[in-house]
């Protein structure tokens, strides 16, 4: 007759991975389906504490995927596999390309402190850590350890991973540039004046005349570099010298992105806006002001620009006229990253939840609930899946089933169950099969952790009361949201 709270403190976790081959397969023993379990035979008792609320779309849950918290994601480029980095100081890659397959296929330990972002290229893995060093590995061996790139004087706060080039940002103001398959460090870029976090690459591009036609002048590959000192940097590759600086921001520059052509730059920041930028001559074109906190993610699609925020809100902006279009609200927490996928917004929050609201209305169409502790990134598959880590060290799998018809499981599980004059099931061993979602096209995010580039650690929770948009035409035009991804 134990509440909710004591079991989930005292229930022995079970995670016994045996090795056929290649691929390591978990046994997992969830608290969520014991809570579940217990509920439905009435053992929780009326006096018990307030129920977990979990969702009904919860398909798996890996209750022990690190030992501590999860900071940080990546998806690789053919969705098969996911990578999670935790606080335990280990990386570790999941096999995701088949609905109800998904496994533990490959663990990366040697770092000496916590994970603070990775990548997939091919075969490898290549991690970040607070102990100053990225590492790569063989996924397809087990996750072997390859080698280390070591230099940096302290924690890496990101990194770029192109088919050219592994790109490191530190909180020593410096970013590296590394021979991949050496691990020589072959250029530093010097001239920020304080920790150095977000990077943005930008491939070469030809420059047009004004009869349409190439000329000889290019511009070279560059990466923009964003820093707690409040500006922006375009970097030459292969100079490594500063070829321009974006100053206006009053605070450190969080978050990074760039319009589909390359020529102008978003940038957020603590100073809790957001700005934008012509990239060719560093000019200031719109502040977009209304979050009332930090601004942790921006992304861009078409004529629109998604933000997320410590304000408890995510919003859509017009790029254009810097205009706010909607709020999508209802947060309790810190907004920490976002998703976009078939005209849906998904949001990972400090108050455990996941949301999904409709991108043009804002309306709040599904709550997903399971995690114990703070959603610190998701990413959604073209199958319709929704892969989340979180502060309490699991990794979950959500279906999408029905969300744009605002079909619920419930309704469809009780229509089945009707069907054969029987009463609904519920929890987390319903049929498989009748999960599976239909959840076609799109993509996926590559999420990153959330760091407070001037001490490092995590960002801190604001709140603030959300701004009203004025350009809600913006939307009226559907093709702005057929790409969301």
């Amino acid at each position: 007759h134990a509440p909710a709270a004591l079991i989930i403190q005292t229930v022995t976790k079970i995670y016994d991975f045996r090795h056929h081959g290649s691929v390591y397969q978990p046994l997992t023993i969830s608290i969520h389906s014991l809570l579940r379990q217990r509920e439905q035979e009435g053992e929780m008792g009326s006096g018990s504490s307030k129920k977990m609320e979990i969702s009904p779309y919860l398909i798996t849950t890996f209750d022990d995927a690190h030992e501590g918290g999860i900071n940080c994601m990546a998806v690789n480029k053919d969705h098969t596999l996911i990578a999670t980095g935790g606080e335990d100081f280990a990386a570790k890659v999941w096999f995701v390309g088949k609905a109800n397959t998904e496994r533990l296929k490959a663990v990366c330990s040697g770092h000496k402190g916590y994970i603070t972002a990775l990548k997939m290229y091919d075969e490898f893995l290549v991690t970040a850590s607070e102990d100053k060093t990225l590492r790569k590995w063989d996924i397809d061996n087990d996750g072997e350890f390859i080698l280390e790139y070591a230099g940096h004087k302290s924690i890496i706060n990101d990194f770029l991973l192109t088919e050219d080039y592994l790109l490191s940002s530190s909180y020593d103001k410096t970013v590296r540039w590394w021979q991949f398959v050496t691990g020589e460090c072959l250029k530093v870029f010097d001239g920020h004046k304080r920790s150095v976090g977000p990077l943005l690459y930008l491939p070469a591009k030809s420059k047009i005349d004004e009869d349409n036609q190439e000329i000889d002048d290019q511009r070279d590959e560059m990466f923009i570099s964003g820093s707690s000192d409040g500006t922006a940097k375009l970097w030459n590759l292969e100079t490594a010298k500063c070829s321009r600086t974006f100053s206006g921001h009053e605070s450190a520059i969080t978050c990074l992105t760039v319009e589909a052509s390359h020529e102008v730059l978003f940038t957020g920041s603590l100073d809790c806006t957001i700005r934008s930028w012509l990239i060719e001559t560093g000019q200031a074109l719109k502040t977009f002001s209304g979050h009332e906190a930090p601004v942790l993610q921006i992304q861009v699609l078409n004529k629109l620009l998604f933000s997320s925020s410590s304000d408890h809100t995510a919003k859509s902006w017009v790029t254009e006229f810097g205009d706010c279009t909607r709020t999508y609200k209802g947060h309790k927490h810190s907004v920490h990253r976002f998703a976009l996928h078939e005209g849906i917004i998904y949001t990972a929050c400090g108050d455990h939840m996941i949301r999904a609201f409709d991108a043009k209305s804002g309306t709040l169409k599904r709550t997903f609930g399971g995690h114990l502790q703070s959603v610190n990134a998701l990413a959604v598959l073209p199958n319709g899946r929704i892969f989340s880590i979180s502060n309490d060290g699991s990794l979950i799998i959500w279906d999408t089933i029905g969300i744009k018809s605002d079909q619920t499981l419930r309704d469809e599980k009780k229509k089945n169950a009707n069907d054969k004059g029987g009463p609904p099931k519920s929890g987390r061993g319903a049929s498989p099969q009748s999960l599976n979602g239909s959840m076609n096209g799109g993509g996926s995010a590559s999420p990153e952790v959330a760091i407070d580039m001037d001490a490092p650690g995590r960002e801190t929770p604001g709140g603030g009361k959300p701004s009203k948009g004025k350009a809600n035409a913006a939307f009226d035009d559907e093709d702005d949201l057929d790409d969301l991804n």
